[in-house]
């Protein structure tokens, strides 16, 4: 029998908005004008909820990402709350390298269109905002492939784990991607910058019974919820195992869901590596997990 996760799959506009408050709050906004670009984003994406056009909500989106250009431009942006932002998603990297942001909107065929910026500090004096273009759809074989900023796959990221690896930082991140009617989808990818501080996605980094991986994705009914998460104290991501209702469905990704065991990711050398089977009792599984 499959269960419905032990979390409540929450709205996206709920999604978007525990993430936008994740950033710490101030009683009163540095700057005015961030605050005006904020009020106005959140009415365009108010019209986008309720548009039914296609055509009125591209429209629509394309003054959301315009905005959003002109909001993360402001130099306050890097570190200002942007605690207003009820739609949009960001989670920042511990050491304060850079910031991402995340949205998506419906279309009329019940899939969602993904956009993301990342506004990047590689030193104290220079910061600059990178976009982000969903292709997941046209990419191949995603797990075995390293992706960039123009080849991006669209997800709405709500937790950024840190680390170093041989002089290089990688920035592991959970993402939520809601595919259509039938299935979502929840990924773990890794984010890193390269020399020239260009933006990729995807590291052979990850370790399970199918060898390495660049990312790994998770696809399930959407009529049930799947749990992601990482534990700090165990430093471990965990996360329900998904399985067929029936085993005749299995490979149909619309019967899936979680079967009352989990598994994990160990961050060891570098690689984060495949634990089946956890003791979920050692772990806390509690708390906001979309």
């Amino acid at each position: 029998m499959i269960k419905l996760g032990y979390t409540l799959l929450l709205s996206i506009m709920v999604l978007f908005h525990c993430q936008a408050a994740g950033v710490a709050q101030e009683n009163e906004p540095r700057d005015t004008s961030l605050l005006a670009f904020q009020h106005r984003i959140n009415a365009l994406m108010t019209s986008i909820k309720n548009s039914r056009q296609d055509r009125q909500t591209l429209q629509l989106a394309r003054q959301v990402n315009h905005l959003m250009d002109s909001l993360l431009a402001n130099p306050e942006a890097m570190n200002y709350p942007l605690d207003s932002l009820t739609y949009v998603g960001n989670v920042a990297s511990d050491d304060g390298k850079f910031r991402i942001f995340t949205w998506n909107i419906p279309l009329e065929d019940r899939t969602f269109k993904y956009y993301g910026k990342i506004l990047y500090k590689p030193d104290n004096k220079t910061f600059r905002s990178i976009n982000l273009h969903d292709e997941s759809e046209a990419i191949k074989k995603p797990e075995q492939q390293r992706l960039t900023s123009s080849q991006w796959f669209g997800a709405l990221y709500y937790d950024v784990i840190s680390h170093t690896s041989h002089n290089k930082s990688y920035y592991t991140v959970l993402g939520l991607n809601l595919n259509d009617m039938l299935t979502n989808r929840k990924l773990i990818d890794v984010i890193w910058f390269d020399e020239q501080g260009q933006v990729h996605f995807g590291a052979p980094i990850f370790r399970n019974k199918k060898g390495r991986q660049y990312r790994i994705i998770f696809e399930y009914s959407a009529r049930v919820v799947m749990g992601l998460k990482y534990d700090a104290r165990m430093q471990m991501i965990i996360y329900d195992h998904l399985a067929p209702f029936k085993p005749q469905l299995e490979g149909q990704y619309e019967f899936y869901g979680p079967d009352f065991s989990y598994d994990g990711f160990k961050l060891e050398g570098g690689v984060w590596n495949f634990y089946p089977d956890l003791d979920v009792r050692r772990f806390d599984i509690s708390g906001n997990n979309q």
